[in-house]
């Protein structure tokens, strides 16, 4: 479900879904197995922001080891049911509607601009740390 949702030739954002809590009402279980919570989460698009929001491609990283970048996140929005019922008092009918970090992302790098606009990339993928437990 991390896929592009969105390109805008314009303004040279790709929109889609990072990360997803929930979908179709249930927990979303992501490629790897894992489920991710939205506290989670939360903390570690605060970290992430704070740090510059920074966008590279398939975790590619320089000679030194870290990562390229090829553009900035410009939008960010974990939804949350919390979200969702501040923004729309009483008026929440959504639960099978997706939860997680929707992003716009500014690619500022042209080979993976014209990648993008072929098809040829057309997912997101978070890297981070967490630690596993059963559930």
């Amino acid at each position: 479900m991390e896929t592009v949702l969105k390109v805008d030739p314009q303004l040279r954002i790709v929109y889609g879904w990072v990360a997803l809590t929930r979908f179709n009402g249930q927990p979303y279980v992501d490629l790897q197995g894992d489920v991710v919570e939205a506290e989670s989460l939360q903390k570690a698009l605060r970290d992430f922001m704070l740090k510059g929001a920074n966008a590279g491609v398939m975790h590619a990283r320089d000679e030194s080891g870290r990562p390229v970048v090829v553009g900035k996140v410009v939008e960010a929005l974990l939804l949350t049911d919390e979200k969702l019922e501040v923004m729309f008092p009483g008026n929440v009918d959504l639960p099978d509607s997706p939860r997680g970090l929707f992003v716009g992302i500014h690619i500022q790098d042209d080979r993976v601009w014209e990648k993008i606009k072929r098809g040829e990339l057309r997912g997101f993928s978070l890297a981070g740390k967490g630690v596993r437990r059963e559930v």
